[in-house]
């Protein structure tokens, strides 16, 4: 898949994520409101960010999309999968803007995500969640993720897509 792919759900569409992203992901990625439950909610520079996304561009198993709300036409968050390993993958999500949160975008971004990656021949979805994310914990539940283990703070639930 190119890392300029491109996919619609109802509401939303979803971008590859570009270079000129990178002032409202870095934004997004200093706010610790939106980073307190990251696995690293270190927030990050800009510096920091156009590293990454050198490396993002050559890794072949992570993919990350902006999530942009059709009727608005603006970047709302954003979603992705990554450590993909022939059938299994990790995904994350944010929706970053506090206006779009709670109206069910991160259930349909993570549903629209697994189904262009079931597409791509992945079936097992995973998804890390901090135990004090009553937010993303509903997402896991609404869209039928079991919880599998869990680890210090976080709980890992699984997803699988049968052929």
């Amino acid at each position: 898949m190119d890392k300029q792919y491109q996919f619609a759900s109802e509401r939303l569409l979803y971008r590859g994520v570009e270079k000129r992203d990178a002032s409202i992901l870095v934004n997004w990625r200093s706010d610790s409101e939106i980073i307190r439950y990251f696995v690293d909610a270190t927030p990050i520079s800009m510096n920091e960010h156009l590293r990454w996304f050198e490396k993002y561009q050559l890794d072949e198993t992570r993919y990350d999309f902006m999530i942009i709300h059709k009727e608005e036409q603006k970047e709302i968050g954003f979603v992705g999968v990554n450590h993909i390993d022939g059938q299994h993958c990790f995904i994350n999500y944010t929706i970053a803007d506090r206006d779009c949160r709670r109206h069910g975008y991160a259930v349909e971004a993570v549903m629209a995500l697994c189904n262009c990656f079931h597409k791509e021949g992945l079936h097992c979805f995973l998804s890390k969640v901090h135990k004090d994310n009553i937010s993303s914990r509903k997402v896991m539940e609404r869209l039928q993720f079991i919880e599998q283990s869990v680890e210090g703070d976080f709980i890992t639930f699984e997803y699988f897509m049968p052929d």
